[in-house]
């Protein structure tokens, strides 16, 4: 025992007040002590240990050889991952950090490992270098040799981007970028075709660069060029329970392969990555500026699982408050992961690369994301080109008993709910010149919604009879069997609809497949609005009505000037309770919850209007959409037996108000967005 006082372990158990003497004690003492005391004595002197968290510091000045307090911290990220243990946190201090972050160390369940940036701090995570060394060709032309990067690894500029079907002949984009100022220029094929101001390319080597700067020097712009795949991605395959929380990411030279479900497809890496973890919490974090993926928080796709194996655990994180912004393929991507919760995001200007884009999203959650939560996010203006166009969000694949619930969609390209059996649940969004597409598969509850001068809500099969997708035991990804998709058990009902026509197809066949089972009604068409024929017995169509949206030019809030008139708000629709909205899937005994809060969380209550707002105003009215003023609370139930407890955002406040049987997802955003935030000096 006298060892004991002279160890690490003791010391630690000080530290929370247990003394030497409480530890030990008297003969007296310990023979007064009865059996249960010891017990629970010998209980904590083997978990105390666990349960007591370190606080470690890196910073760019600091030392390896030091102590990795805030006083004298470490140098790099490996250090402080040597020396992590369950509940420890490392805080990373301020600067631009032009490495990888790859950690080996997870937490527990009560004890996750966490990065975080310093408080009041910008800690920068950069997969790019400056790049000043530039020679003029003349003609505003310019040359740059990659000799002096370190490229032995990966060389962006040598690798193409998959694009899915492509043979290697048509994949004419590199994984590099050059950035000036922040902003990305266009690469073309060859520097022979670098002829006009604001292009690029790779030579044949791979091995330099050729620029157009117009008529300006490189040297009075900051110049960087991405040449690391990822900024923060774990060395281990399926680490758990980690958080990742505050930082800016830019830049990461990967690849896009849009057939992720292929053998020898590119696996997904993210320029913030899970690498097929589990239980990770990704908070507070700026991910812009990438080359083809901003995070992704899944198994990477078929070769990756095929290289590494499908783990017993993965998926089950939570990615919120974060900030997606310009990344060219995919702002968010996960491939197989269920039980996500994705909340209170901004994706923004996602989707420019010139790729192909069987997969391109702004959010993608492909393939069996089961009880996946989408909520609370805010999209705008993510677009781009590709053999399906572009998406803002889109959910592909067996995603049944998944909720996409309270966002907001703000000129921005569709939405899009594809191949899934249901139950599927989509209430009290918001679309405002953004279509809605469901295609090949079906059990679809849109409740509450609003959509406004929508070009588009097609609901068709897309692909003939030869999709079969998987159902699975509620809540698990158990497979109980695979039917062919049908467009089949869809309900429009309670929804808004502003100078936007609802295409539900009428009993029949589509491509080979039944259609069957669809229902609308109880919905409101605005100002020019309509339904389809058989459809909508009993709901309101108005020729009046108006909406305007405002995106405020510095803080990126969004406003909604709205004029409904009185016959709106005097005509109540049923309450889409889980009785009304029935079962939304043939093959599985599986329910969904309903829909009593609206948009900014508040209660319908007995008499709800349609729409997403429950409070709203015959007339003329001004509604802050985001960021809300109120919180956002949704209904928990539909994902029975996982924890959706709040964890407390880092700078942010925590809100308990409103509905507190939802608290895990309230919003209380204290803070403004800037539209698109200025990208750091690349001399920093």
């Amino acid at each position: 025992m006298s060892d004991l006082f002279h160890s690490e372990r003791f010391h630690r158990w000080r530290a929370v007040g247990l003394s030497s003497q409480w530890l030990v004690g008297s003969a007296q003492a310990r023979k007064d002590t009865s059996m249960r005391s010891i017990l629970m004595v010998l209980l904590l002197i083997t978990c105390l240990p666990c349960a007591i968290a370190t606080e470690w510091h890196i910073a760019l000045d600091g030392d390896d050889d030091d102590a990795g307090t805030a006083a004298a911290p470490w140098r790099s990220p490996a250090a402080a991952d040597a020396r992590l243990a369950p509940g420890d946190s490392v805080v990373v201090h301020g600067g631009t950090w032009r490495e990888v972050f790859a950690p080996s160390t997870g937490g527990t369940a009560d004890a996750p490992v966490t990065w975080r940036a310093a408080a009041g701090e910008t800690v920068i995570l950069s997969a790019s270098e400056p790049a000043t060394a530039w020679h003029d060709l003349g003609d505003g032309r310019w040359r740059l040799s990659l000799d002096t990067y370190d490229l032995d690894a990966w060389n962006p500029y040598a690798e193409r981007m998959k694009e899915g079907p492509l043979p290697e002949s048509d994949r004419h984009r590199s994984c590099g970028m050059v950035w000036r100022d922040g902003d990305p220029l266009r690469e073309v094929d060859t520097p022979d075709d670098v002829t006009t101001a604001g292009t690029w390319a790779p030579n044949a080597a791979a091995d330099a660069i050729v620029a157009h700067f117009g008529t300006q020097d490189p040297a009075a712009h900051q110049i960087a060029i991405s040449v690391r795949e990822q900024c923060f991605s774990p060395s281990v395959w399926n680490l758990g329970h980690v958080v990742v929380d505050g930082f800016i990411i830019e830049h990461a030279a990967n690849d896009y392969d849009d057939f992720f479900g292929k053998a020898e497809s590119a696996p997904q890496h993210g320029a913030l990555s899970t690498f097929g973890g589990h239980d990770w919490t990704i908070r507070n974090n700026t991910v812009r500026d990438c080359v083809a993926i901003g995070i992704d928080f899944g198994l990477q796709g078929r070769a990756a699982m095929n290289e590494f194996g499908t783990p017993d655990r993965f998926g089950h994180h939570l990615l919120r408050n974060n900030r997606v912004l310009r990344c060219g393929a995919s702002g968010m991507i996960a491939y197989k992961g269920p039980f996500c919760t994705v909340r209170d995001n901004l994706l923004v200007g996602n989707g420019w690369q010139d790729v192909g884009g069987h997969g391109k999203a702004a959010l993608k959650l492909i393939s069996e994301c089961v009880d996946s939560l989408v909520v609370g996010n805010c999209f705008r203006d993510n677009r781009g080109d590709g053999p399906h166009g572009y998406s803002s969000l889109w959910i592909d694949w067996a995603f049944q008993g998944s909720r996409l619930s309270g966002n907001l969609f703000v000129d921005t390209d569709r939405v899009w709910i594809e191949a899934s059996h249901g139950p599927t649940l989509f209430d009290a969004n918001i679309l405002i010149g953004t279509d809605l597409w469901c295609t090949d598969g079906g059990g679809v509850a849109a409740l509450h919604n609003a959509f406004i001068d929508c070009d588009t809500i097609s609901i068709r099969m897309l692909v003939p009879n030869v999709r079969s997708m998987q159902y699975f035991a509620p809540h698990s990804l158990e497979r109980i069997g695979k039917e062919k998709g049908a467009i089949q058990d869809y309900l429009f009902a309670a929804n808004l609809f502003i100078g936007t026509d609802l295409d539900l197809p009428q009993d029949g066949t589509q491509k080979g497949q039944p259609v069957r089972g669809n229902v609308s009604d109880h919905n409101v068409f605005l100002a020019g609005g309509r339904p389809k024929d058989d459809h909508d017995a009993h709901s309101l169509r108005l020729a009046e009505g108006s909406a305007a949206v405002t995106v405020d030019a510095q803080s990126g809030a969004v406003s909604l000037q709205l004029s409904l008139p009185a016959a709106v708000t005097d005509d109540t629709v049923p309450i889409t309770d889980s009785t009304f909205i029935g079962q939304r899937n043939r093959y599985v005994d599986q329910t969904l919850p309903g829909v009593d809060v609206d948009y900014y969380g508040h209660d319908y209550g007995p008499q709800p209007i349609a729409g997403p707002f429950a409070t709203v105003q015959a007339g003329a009215q001004n509604l802050r959409l985001w960021p809300t003023d109120g919180q956002r609370a949704v209904d928990l139930s539909l994902i029975d037996g996982h924890d959706w407890s709040p964890t407390p955002a880092h700078g942010t406040t925590q809100s308990t108000a409103g509905h507190t049987r939802f608290a895990g997802l309230h919003r209380h955003l204290d803070y403004t967005f800037d539209i698109l935030p200025s990208a750091p000096s690349a001399a920093q």
